[in-house]
């Protein structure tokens, strides 16, 4: 027969790793976050203003619409090749890249929402496109010298 004081130890076991499990996640997410602020400075870097296409709310509009079209269930590959299909340099895609910035995507409970997903617009691609629309999107880029890995 199993004694209390060896019950209460089983109990703690969950406890003390489900505690284990949200420090872990809570420093990888800071860490992720550490990251990014140092990929928006290399962006910086690496966008010259002279060489965009448009304005930057129209990057923003542009981000808008990919969000829009990998949000919820399927993806709107069209309107995806659309917007990139605008792009004409390396700078309107990384000033792109900045813009989209880390995005989420969430399911309404009513009273809260659940983060399902949340990434940079290369996550987004990867987690979206099927392989042959990686393809087709790099394809279209590599047309205007425009490198882009997913």
């Amino acid at each position: 027969m199993i004694k209390n004081s060896n019950l209460m130890y089983l109990a703690l076991i969950p406890v003390l790793l489900i505690t284990l499990l949200v420090i872990y996640f809570i420093g990888r997410g800071s860490g992720k976050n550490a990251a990014k602020v140092n990929d928006e400075h290399e962006l910086d870097k690496d966008i010259d203003s002279n060489q965009l296409s448009y304005p930057i709310s129209s990057y923003n509009q542009f981000a808008g619409t990919l969000h829009a079209a990998m949000l919820g269930l399927g993806t709107d590959f069209t309107s995806v090749k659309n917007v990139f299909a605008k792009l004409n340099n390396q700078s309107d895609l990384f000033q792109l890249i900045k813009s989209f910035g880390t995005r989420g995507s969430y399911i309404d409970y009513g009273i809260y929402n659940a983060l399902v997903f949340s990434g940079d617009l290369t996550m987004w691609l990867n987690d979206e496109l099927s392989e042959t629309e990686k393809s087709e999107i790099i394809n279209l880029l590599n047309i205007k010298n425009i490198t882009y890995t997913l």
